[in-house]
């Protein structure tokens, strides 16, 4: 009877102690599913940022582009060759004195 007895209370621990140890496990799997989603995101958000810098910086450079296209051609249009002269003259001296 006493053998019994102790073997239903080691039983008992042993039962408790897996319980415990199932319970350690699946927070540790929940812990480390949740700081690994957590890395996706930031690591999303990341792609996302540098794309859309990325994106900005070339639709800022075809809008430069088109910007100095449109005004070529209306330069071209409203100033005589003589005017252009010295414009370019001149912004070539402001360039030199900004360096």
């Amino acid at each position: 009877v006493e053998e019994l007895a102790k073997a239903r209370t080691e039983a008992g621990e042993l039962i408790s102690k897996a319980r415990q140890d199932a319970k350690a496990a699946a927070e540790e799997l929940r812990s480390n599913n949740i700081r690994e989603l957590a890395e996706m995101k930031n690591a999303a958000t990341a792609d996302i940022n540098a794309a859309k810098k990325a994106a900005i910086g070339e639709l800022h450079n075809e809008a430069s582009t088109l910007a100095v296209a449109i005004a070529s051609r209306i330069l071209d249009r409203e100033i005589s060759s003589e005017d252009q002269q010295t414009l370019l003259s001149e912004s070539l001296a402001e360039l030199g004195q900004a360096r």
